[in-house]
């Protein structure tokens, strides 16, 4: 479609939703690729009358209209993110209008930081990352009983991460035996929790920041369309690999205030390498993992604490 028809659409979207469209912003659309990658956009996202944002979810992405939709109308006043302003479906096309979260994001602020301003980020990330994992489950296990949540993304990412171990041209035979059998099985117990709230899609490009009295302060968190029901060690390795992007001081703030009202769990950093087997982001990160590793010692152990260091998440047994 042209520039013309997108904004036709998106200002029949919005008159749908019982709104006059005075000014619409293009932000993308869904035949736009990712800059890093040879893929397309899961929806269309507009600004309106500067104030609203629409998005708008192609015919493929009803998983995730439906998601977003569960996890704006759960999240509690208390927690920084967009407050459902309406849906709905406009032929078949699916929307959701939300309010705007001011500032820019933590990827595009980050190098105007301070390393003090940094941790304060952090740690104020650390106390909503805890306070997200305490929402109500309700609406978000009613979607995934009716298009599939983490047993289903358990079951799948199982199966490329299989592929991509026995394709792994570093990994011995040996070694990739381990990990297999950690994958299948003892990597599986550690998702034997009590399932929180996540996100499920955490990267700098998703938190917002302000400034508030000369501080910076978390403004929102957006894009709520890979929300599931799981284990916390999601959301704290995205932070790790890519909210903070292996910045070690600030994983530490987040993680102190994280646990400030908890115990850290034994073997943090076991549970968040055998969770982040099971999300859709580990297929990068086995390019992090470059140190030689002889065959007579556990792949996996030297996976752990390369890639979840002692200093940050401790003791990698």
């Amino acid at each position: 479609m042209d520039q013309n028809q997108w904004l036709e659409l998106a200002a029949s979207a919005y008159k749908d939703a019982g709104f006059a469209a005075k000014t619409i912003e293009i932000i993308t659309t869904w035949e736009q690729k990712f800059t890093d990658v040879e893929l397309f956009r899961n929806n269309a996202v507009f600004r309106i009358n500067g104030e609203h944002i629409l998005k708008l979810f192609g015919t493929e992405s009803q998983r995730h209209f439906n998601i977003e939709r569960a996890a704006l109308q759960t999240l509690t006043p208390a927690f920084p993110a967009p407050r459902l302003v309406a849906s709905g479906t406009l032929g078949d096309q699916p929307y959701i209008i939300m309010t705007e979260i001011p500032g820019k994001t933590l990827q595009d602020t980050w190098a105007e930081l301070s390393s003090a301003e940094l941790k304060t980020v952090a740690s104020e990330i650390g106390t909503q990352t805890a306070l997200l994992h305490q929402q109500p489950h309700d609406r978000l296990a009613d979607v995934e009983s009716q298009f599939g949540g983490r047993e289903q993304v358990i079951t799948l990412e199982a199966t490329h991460r299989a592929l991509e171990i026995r394709a792994n041209e570093r990994f011995s035979t040996h070694h990739k035996d381990e990990l297999l059998d950690f994958l299948h099985g003892k990597g599986k117990t550690f998702l034997d929790v009590p399932p929180v709230f996540t996100h499920a899609d955490l990267s700098h490009a998703h938190i917002y920041i302000v400034q508030s009295e000369n501080e910076p302060a978390v403004s929102g968190w957006i894009d709520w369309g890979e929300a599931m029901l799981g284990p916390p060690e999601w959301d704290i390795a995205f932070h790790w690999f890519w909210t903070f992007s292996q910045h070690s001081d600030t994983m530490r703030a987040c993680l102190d205030t994280y646990y400030q009202d908890m115990p850290r769990p034994d073997q943090l950093a076991r549970h968040c390498f055998a969770t982040h087997l099971y999300t859709f982001s580990m297929n990068e990160v086995w390019d992090y993992f470059d140190a030689p590793v002889a065959d007579s010692e556990s792949i996996v152990r030297a996976m752990v604490a390369h890639l979840f260091p002692k200093h940050v998440f401790g003791p990698p047994d």
